[in-house]
Parts: C-alpha cells; structure tokens; sequence
C-alpha cells in the first residue's frame, strides 16, 4: 500500500535570467528541474525556439520534455545518470562550447565542474530552491523509497536514523545511496537504473527473494 509523504517542496526561482539564445547546449538531469526550466521559461515568455539543443541524463527526464512537445537531443543509453551524463557529453562538447547547466540550489556543482574538463564554457545556474517539509509524525510503515538525497536529509534530520530501523530503504541511484551511507546506513535496494519503474522493480525481485529465502 503506497503512502504517499511529500518530504521536499521545489520553489521555482522565477526571475532567474536564461539567455538561451547565447548557448549551445542545455544540460538537465531530473524530471523537476525540466519543470521548472519551462516555468521560467513560460512565466519570461522566452521564445521555445531559442531553447539550445538539451542533453539529459535519462529517459524520465526526456519525457519530461516530451510533455512539453520538446524532443531531446542527446541522452545515454543506460546508466542514467550524472556519470552517464558526463560520458555523453565528452563526445559532444567541443572547446569554447557554450552550455547552460541548471540545477537546484542543493544538486552542488560537481556536473559543472566535470563539464567544464571537455573545454566547453558551462554557467552552471540554480533555478529552484529545495525546502524541507515538516512534519508532525511519521505514517507506519514497512519500507521507504527515496528519490533524492534531499528526501533522506529531510526525513533523518526530522526524525534520526532510528526511524530507519528495520525498514526496508530503497533508492533510486547512487547519489542518493551515499547520502544514507554518510549517515552509516546501507540501502537494502539500489534500482536497477535510475528511474522510479526501474526503483519499483527492483523492491518487487528483492521482497519476492526475501519471501523465497524466508
């Protein structure tokens, strides 16, 4: 039984300035900051056909775009993710390249920075800023899925990581698996890549493995 327990709100920074026009990629790696990208970009009134070509990190993030009936330019194969990403992009930037690369002010410039070693000039601009829901009690529950190291900051500063105890914790990739194991937690299921059907997936093998074992 899902229970649904918002632990972030995204707050769009509507009067940040884009400039698409003076770049040649767009580079976006997650399903809400494609949302507040168009947000922006309807609440300026910037011209779609100035929007550069986009490369993202995976599917999730295409069809995204795809709701908007934008088409994608570049994205990986597998993986899905900011490390996927980079290797993309290594075959598609040329020096002097001009991307645009937007976040939220918690995603940490670490994808800029990568970006920036293939030569090409990368503005690396926070459009969204991510808060803390609060909460008076935690739901009863057996198992967790996370989507962001935010949503595992936001639930253990709340709460500790005693909340966590014999939980099944699932998450839906790496970044988000090193922000439980700072804490000295290990996720009991990592998805398989990094998309919520892929996160769903990998729960269902591990509690019909769990229920064959036991």
């Amino acid at each position: 039984k899902p229970v649904q327990f918002p632990l972030i709100r995204l707050t769009c920074r509507h009067d940040t300035p884009l400039s698409c026009e003076q770049y040649d990629w767009l580079a976006i790696t997650s399903p809400s900051s494609v949302r507040a990208f168009m947000e922006i970009i309807e609440y300026q009134k910037i011209d779609f056909r100035t929007i550069p070509r986009i490369m993202v990190c995976g599917r999730g993030t295409a069809a995204e775009f795809a709701d908007y009936g934008i088409r994608v330019d570049a994205q990986p194969d597998e993986g899905f993710s900011a490390e996927s990403l980079v290797a993309l992009a290594g075959g598609l930037l040329k020096p002097g390249d001009k991307v645009l690369r937007v976040r939220s002010d918690k995603a940490g410039p670490d994808l800029a920075e990568a970006l920036r070693e293939t030569g090409a000039e990368i503005d690396d601009t926070i459009i969204y800023d991510n808060i803390r829901v609060e909460h008076e009690a935690l739901p009863p529950f057996d198992a967790v899925f996370f989507a962001s190291s935010s949503g595992v900051e936001s639930l253990v500063g709340q709460w500790g990581i005693e909340a966590l105890k014999d939980k099944t914790i699932v998450v839906i990739g790496k970044p988000t698996a090193d922000a439980l194991q700072k804490l000295g937690l290990v996720p009991d299921v990592v998805a398989r890549e990094s998309t919520v059907p892929h996160a769903i997936e990998s729960l269902a093998r591990h509690l019909v493995s769990e229920q064959i074992r036991g």
